[in-house]
């Protein structure tokens, strides 16, 4: 019979057993960040021209979905969404195994919510800071962004 020690060092060695190795890792953690920054320039292109497909490649069909159903919620309030990434930090990158991986980022961006019709500017935000994380899969041996989470505006 083991003791609760003994079976939590087992556990303990084998989740690091199963977890990248660092080779893979320090290979990993580029593709990993430019999947996330491919991800932000296709989302921002995405709500300038109110096309949720351009995220496609970057990003699964749940993510694409989810930013479809944005668009379309701001459509029908006759609003718009012009945003502009000025910068991006990365704070941290988590590589779980072969194909999870999280990213938990700083963001700074300028927004604008725009009237469809008119033009007008509704409302704006410059220089907005974001802490996010985001989850990623690979698929196919290419990084796709799971989805992103929006964890605090950063003052």
């Amino acid at each position: 019979m083991r003791s609760p020690a003994a079976a939590s060092l087992l556990l303990l060695l084998s989740l690091t057993a199963c977890g990248p190795s660092a080779e893979r890792r320090a290979t990993e953690e580029p593709r990993i960040e430019a999947a996330v920054r491919a991800y932000l320039v296709a989302m921002a292109e995405a709500y300038r021209t109110e096309d949720a497909s351009r995220l496609a490649g970057v990003a699964t069909q749940r993510e694409v979905s989810g930013l479809e159903r944005r668009l379309q919620d701001l459509g029908a309030e006759g609003r718009r969404l012009e945003v502009a990434l000025d910068d991006l930090v990365i704070e941290e990158i988590n590589q779980y195994n072969a194909t999870n991986a999280t990213v938990r980022t700083i963001e700074r961006w300028d927004l604008q919510v725009v009237d469809r019709g008119s033009g007008t500017v509704l409302s704006e935000s410059l220089g907005q800071r974001n802490r996010a994380a985001y989850h990623l899969v690979r698929e196919r041996g290419t990084w796709l962004v799971l989805f992103r989470q929006l964890l605090q505006t950063v003052e």
